[in-house]
Order: structure tokens, then C-alpha cells, then sequence
């Protein structure tokens, strides 16, 4: 399985399913999750607006995209509800701010983290896809890094929709860790 790297996912998720959406849709950043179809790699798109005041706020996820991991096509493409991730939110409420810059963090600062993220995501997904149940030290501190630099970079309102959507995901993550 030669997955493609997440920079090149992100693309792909930002491509032509983002591009069939409104203007202001916010594309998450990615979770992997078995499908019928095998393991693919999930995009959330969200309703968004973006003032100098209160910077990025989110709606609830809208659509949900499932990109083949190892070439990047769009396999599906679908409308979802707060409810199919077991949430109550309002669909058409923001569901809060998306705050790059918490407790003073500079932009470099968050940059930095987001790298380390996304060399993180490099090492633990393609071990996810391919089902990989031995842990080795380097897989074993890739799956810890990601998991505390996880939370500190993406959306916060979109946490509980990760979670859900990528459960399998992030229980293999916290086993990985251990």
C-alpha cells in the first residue's frame, strides 16, 4: 500500500469535492476510517465565516468526502447531519471558533506545531491503513506526538466530529502510544 502523504491528501481533500461547495467551506483536516470499500481517508466540510472580530467560526460538518488513500480520488461524497456523529448542534449555528493563536501562540509558533502534525500523520497513517498491531519506538512516539499536537492544531468546534467520524483511528492511536 503506497498511501499518499498527508500534504498531498490535504490537497486532494481541498480539490474538486471542496470546490463543488459554497465559497466559505472550511475543509478539515483528515481522519482515516474502514469503509465497506477499505480504509479510506475522511474530509469533513464545514459552513464558515471569517471577521477581524471573531476570526474563522465553524458550522457543523455538511459533507463528508472518503478520498482513496493511495491515489487521492474522491470515492463518495456525501450530505451529513450533527446527528450522524451522535451531536445535537444546531446545523445551521456556528458550533464555535477556530483559534489558531490560543494564549498568546504566535503564528510561527502554530506553524511549527502544525509541521510536527503533519510528520506525525506521515508515520501513523500509513501504519493505521495497513492494520499494523506491533509498535515499534518510532511508530510508538509518532502515535504520541499526534495525539497531543492533534487537539492543539486543528478546529477545537470540530473535535468531537473527528472523534467520531475516526474513532477506529484514534483507538488504534492511543494503543499505538502506549
Amino acid at each position: 500500500m503506497a498511501v499518499l502523504g498527508v500534504q498531498r491528501l490535504m490537497q486532494e481533500g481541498g480539490g474538486p469535492a471542496a470546490w463543488a461547495l459554497e465559497v466559505e467551506t472550511h475543509v478539515s483536516f483528515p481522519v482515516a476510517a474502514p469503509r465497506p470499500r477499505g480504509m479510506r481517508v475522511i474530509f469533513l466540510y464545514c459552513r464558515s465565516s471569517v471577521s477581524p472580530t471573531l476570526g474563522l467560526q465553524l458550522m457543523p460538518p455538511h459533507y463528508l468526502a472518503e478520498l482513496d488513500p493511495d491515489s487521492g480520488r474522491l470515492e463518495r461524497m456525501v450530505f451529513v447531519e450533527p446527528a450522524e456523529f451522535g451531536r445535537q448542534d444546531p446545523p445551521e449555528d456556528y458550533i464555535g471558533r477556530y483559534d489558531m493563536l490560543p494564549n498568546g501562540r504566535t503564528s510561527d509558533q502554530y506553524h511549527a506545531l502544525r509541521a510536527q502534525l503533519l510528520a506525525a500523520y506521515d508515520k501513523v497513517l500509513p501504519a493505521f491503513l495497513r492494520g499494523a498491531s506491533s509498535f515499534g519506538r518510532e511508530l510508538r512516539q509518532a502515535a504520541q506526538d499526534f495525539l497531543s499536537l492533534f487537539p492543539q492544531v486543528t478546529e477545537q468546534p470540530l473535535l468531537p466530529y473527528y472523534r467520531e467520524v475516526g474513532k477506529d483511528m484514534f483507538a488504534w492511536l492511543e494503543r499505538a502510544a502506549r
